[in-house]
């Protein structure tokens, strides 16, 4: 009895090794759903280690097959829609404005919008130094307090590596403030 529990604890040891050699494939997975959950890529990691275990327990498949339909399922399981594509997925967003007196408001956006390409950027138009300036302060103004604060450190030239170092933040958290404060500025303009 004591040889089995020493034998069992030997394989789950050797399965959660197989995650830990196998974690750059398993995070490259998780990022496609970064951007339609609400959790960050450690809970993602967490998830392939409940994984791993489910699939050690099933006997009718062969250990990564079964590995990879139970990881996928949780993915999907983490997202809003929790994987069903026919459900539009949107969430509210808070939006502060600069220093005014205006209220706050809510505004409904897309995942699939926010990484959207913006045309603006791709445009070739020349503008004088002042006038960029200008157009930044203003789009500046528009975005809330932290996509502000990851904007100006950005735009100082500053890597997304180096702004997630700086503000305390995962680089996914910041990726997603640039383009949620690109997006507000956009909306703002077409407004």
């Amino acid at each position: 009895m004591q040889l089995a529990k020493v034998v069992e604890s030997c394989e789950k040891t050797e399965i959660l090794a197989w995650v830990a050699e196998n974690i750059s494939k398993i995070r490259s997975h998780s990022r496609k759903y970064l951007a339609y959950s609400p959790y960050e890529c450690e809970e993602f990691i967490q998830a392939a280690y409940e994984a791993a275990l489910l699939a050690y327990n099933d006997e009718n498949h062969e250990f990564e097959q079964s590995f990879w339909f139970h990881y996928k399922k949780a993915c999907l399981d983490m997202t809003y829609t929790k994987g069903d594509k026919t459900l539009p997925c949107f969430h509210e967003e808070y939006i502060e404005f600069g220093d005014d007196e205006r209220p706050p408001t809510y505004v409904s956006t897309s995942p699939a919008e926010i990484f959207e390409e913006d045309d603006a950027t791709k445009s070739s138009d020349c503008l004088s130094h002042r006038q960029e300036e200008a157009v930044i302060r203003k789009a500046l103004r528009v975005m809330t307090a932290k996509e502000r604060e990851v904007w100006e450190l950005l735009l100082l030239g500053m890597s997304l590596k180096k702004v997630a170092a700086i503000l305390g933040k995962s680089k996914t958290a910041v990726i997603k403030l640039r383009e949620a404060g690109k997006q507000r500025v956009k909306v703002f303009c077409l407004s």
